[in-house]
């Protein structure tokens, strides 16, 4: 009875044991699940700002470059700024959207909402370069040139670099913000004004502004040897006298005779890629032909333009290569007013080791007395 009485005593606790025993197994399973849950959601809480922002970023920076292509579609631009700003809301320590989100103000024609958003870039990245370039030039599309030449001082960029963001201006035939880049140029160092005067005539006269005379007669003080033609019935221009309108090893403003060496054909030598012109006095408005002198130079084809006041007129391929001449002859018609008549090479190369260049001998502009 006794030995019996024990064994039952002896179930009993094994069973109180495994029963605490799966009671404790089930309070730290518990356990260990809140902890999962809690840990996922709290990863969830941190990850899910970043994870929202960079969606927002991507698809905000897909409007953008679809406004790029289509810059008449304000449905785009509109779309890139509310995911911009939806990108920002989520993650407002992000630098990167809010150059994306500078960048689209910019595009729907809110200057001063993109300086702001550049501004709030800068306070983030403070030590960014590109962020204090891209700044400076926010800066000064809202024409807050002390502090733009403020940063670009602190970047250590020069008046020259300056000048040459002009002269990439004046080369895509943005002739105002050439002007811009030259005025700047200028507040920064006043010696440039002899170097830049031609560069302001150009771009003033292209824009078609009225201050172009004034600058061109400063050009005549500056330079002697620079010549404005007078047009009554015809006018011949010998191919060296044109000038270089070319940023490219201080070359700007140089005659085509530059590095020719004894150039006694008085030919004009283009060497690189590029435009020449000549400024001319139309005394009486009619029609007149503008015929230019060429040479069928080795190695061919030598691909060249002839046009006014900036604008191709017609384009021409050489092809013979054989060192013959050839006269090319547009029909135009001219204002009594002032003009630049401009000649362009427009491919130059080195070919099976030949350097390939453009040479005109003379310009004519003849007066179409038939026509006029």
């Amino acid at each position: 009875m006794y030995l019996h009485n024990s064994h039952q005593t002896t179930d009993v606790s094994d069973h109180v044991v495994i029963a605490f025993f799966y009671r404790r197994l089930s309070v730290l399973c518990i356990h260990i699940t809140m902890g999962v849950i809690t840990v996922a959601m709290i990863g969830i809480i941190v990850v899910l700002p970043s994870l929202m922002s960079t969606l927002y970023v991507i698809f905000g920076t897909y409007a953008l470059s679809t406004v790029q292509d289509e810059i008449t579609s304000q449905k785009y631009v509109t779309q890139a700024i509310d995911l911009l700003e939806q990108a920002r809301d989520w993650v407002p320590s992000d630098a990167h959207i809010y150059r994306r989100l500078s960048q689209a103000y910019g595009l729907n024609d809110q200057p001063e909402l993109a300086v702001a958003a550049l501004e709030q870039a800068y306070r983030l990245q403070p030590t960014s370069l590109l962020i204090q370039q891209e700044l400076a030039l926010a800066y000064k599309s809202v024409n807050e040139v002390d502090r733009a030449l403020a940063l670009w001082e602190k970047l250590h960029v020069t008046p020259t670099q300056i000048v040459l963001l002009g002269d990439k201006a004046l080369d895509k035939q943005e002739y105002g913000a050439a002007i811009e880049w030259y005025n700047i140029a200028l507040r920064y160092d006043i010696n440039l004004e002899p170097e830049l005067v031609l560069r302001r005539f150009l771009a003033a006269h292209l824009a078609g502004l009225p201050d172009a005379r004034v600058l061109l007669s400063e050009v005549r003080v500056n330079d002697e040897s620079f010549v404005m033609y007078a047009l009554e019935d015809t006018v011949k221009i010998n191919g060296d006298h044109l000038r270089w309108m070319l940023a490219f090893e201080g070359i700007f403003g140089r005659m085509l005779s530059y590095g020719a060496g004894d150039n006694t054909t008085m030919s004009g030598y283009l060497w690189w890629t590029g435009q020449a012109f000549a400024v001319v006095s139309v005394q009486q408005a009619g029609n007149y032909q503008i015929s230019m002198h060429v040479l069928h130079n080795d190695p061919p084809p030598i691909d060249m333009a002839i046009g006014v006041n900036g604008q191709q007129i017609q384009q021409v391929s050489l092809d013979k290569g054989d060192n013959s001449w050839e006269t090319i002859t547009i029909d135009v018609f001219l204002k009594s007013a002032i003009h630049t008549i401009h000649v362009w090479f427009l491919n130059d190369a080195y070919i099976n080791g030949k350097d390939r260049n453009a040479i005109i001998k003379w310009l004519l502009i003849e007066k179409d007395k038939l026509n006029s």
